[in-house]
């Protein structure tokens, strides 16, 4: 290595590695390791995260530190609201600024820059800089991957007005944040302009690969389809609009029995208390007890990655009508890998990427009779023989893990 390049050792943080957390460590990591630098590693199982490196990258095995780490949870006060998130917030960097303080004592080097992967647990309204700095003392960027505000408030002009102590992302003014990266190309250049700082645009990578063995319940899928265009999704959760999957799987089944609809991954129990209409709720209730006969459902959280894209690449059409949901997904990534269609909403970031990649059709949330419609119209385009993937294409390069790890290196030069 050459003279000039300083290597730094930089810190990962990640309270919980599940799902696409773990992806995102795994990446991150790698990418600091490949920009020449040493990295530590810190979540509650580092173990994943120990094999990736070693299968991908084992000649830098030995730059990487791992620590276990399980987070300690926080004891809310129910008084006041503003005052319990202060000091949920302090608490996070509390600890993790002893957790640091630690691993230096271990590996016997300074950390020189810390990212903060969940950041959306370390930050509030209200706290002076000042404050914060007390408790963390360490140079930091934040990986923003939920930035919903810009989206909620853009129409009152959030991405136009800079941040204040009133404003959640308001600790990003602090002289130690080196920078910021969101995944929403909508909100990167307003939450540039709030905090006057570089904000890095991360491509929403996903892994693609496939099991070697064939999963049984998938054969039943095909099955019971029996050559009907297969609507799916797969989490059942109130943000990820499974209420409005319902009423259209009720809705079809007499109207467009063409179709054959698929519901599957883990149930959030909690999605009953997310959902404030009371006839809704005992609908989703009464569906999970007996659903409608061109439904298939199964509960369960799926194995790993592999098994989840050999469920999506079953479906003919990915239903995302995401009202809720205003940021990226990293859906659309496979989407672009395995050719699929979308009825999306017709909002928000999932919606505006739809549109401009040519991914499918969107419509309103809520308007289930509009929805049936553009499955028609989706219907009628999967027959299309002769369609260009041109933009699939684009948009897969543009998220591959090889576009991140070349994003990872540009932050890491802010």
């Amino acid at each position: 290595m050459s003279g000039n390049i300083t290597v730094k050792t930089i810190a990962c943080i990640e309270s919980s590695n599940y799902g696409h957390r773990l992806q995102l460590m795994q990446e991150t990591i790698k990418g600091i390791l490949l920009a020449g630098n040493n990295a530590v590693c810190i979540t509650d199982n580092t173990q994943p995260i120990q094999a990736f490196i070693q299968d991908t990258l084992p000649e830098y095995y030995g730059k990487v530190t791992y620590y276990n780490y399980q987070y300690l949870p926080y004891k809310a006060i129910s008084w006041s609201t503003k005052l319990n998130d202060l000091l949920y917030s302090i608490h996070n960097w509390k600890q993790y600024q002893q957790v640091l303080k630690t691993v230096e004592n271990k590996i016997k080097l300074k950390i020189d820059l810390v990212i903060l992967h969940n950041i959306d647990i370390f930050l509030c309204t209200l706290m002076p800089i000042a404050l914060q700095q007390v408790f963390f003392r360490y140079q930091w960027m934040a990986m923003y991957i939920h930035p919903r505000y810009l989206r909620m408030y853009k129409s009152i002009g959030v991405q136009e007005k800079r941040a204040r102590i009133s404003d959640i992302d308001y600790l990003f003014l602090s002289k130690k944040c080196k920078g910021v990266a969101v995944f929403d190309n909508g909100v990167q250049q307003g939450l540039q302009y709030r905090i006057q700082k570089k904000v890095s645009l991360l491509p929403d990578f996903s892994y693609v690969n496939l099991p070697k063995n064939n999963i049984t319940w998938i054969d039943e899928i095909i099955t019971q389809a029996n050559g009907r265009t297969i609507v799916g999704t797969i989490g059942m959760n109130f943000y990820g609009g499974f209420v409005d999957m319902v009423k259209l799987a009720m809705y079809c089944q007499e109207k467009h029995p063409e179709f054959y609809f698929v519901c599957c991954g883990q149930f959030e129990e909690n999605i009953y208390a997310e959902i404030t209409n009371e006839t809704d709720a005992a609908l989703v209730r009464n569906f999970r007890q007996h659903p409608s006969d061109n439904c298939y459902w199964k509960e369960g959280y799926l194995a790993d990655e592999p098994t989840y894209n050999a469920v999506f690449n079953t479906f003919d059409i990915i239903y995302m009508m995401y009202p809720h949901h205003y940021s990226s997904s990293n859906r659309l990534t496979k989407v672009a890998y395995f050719r699929k269609v979308v009825l999306a909403t017709n909002q928000h970031c999932v919606g505006e990427n739809v549109q401009q990649y040519g991914f499918g059709k969107d419509a309103s949330p809520h308007n289930i009779e509009e929805q049936a419609q553009q499955l028609v119209l989706l219907a009628q385009q999967l027959q299309d023989k002769h369609r260009s993937y041109d933009r699939y294409e684009e948009y897969y390069t543009n998220n591959s893990t090889q576009a991140f790890q070349a994003a990872i290196r540009i932050m890491l030069n802010v």
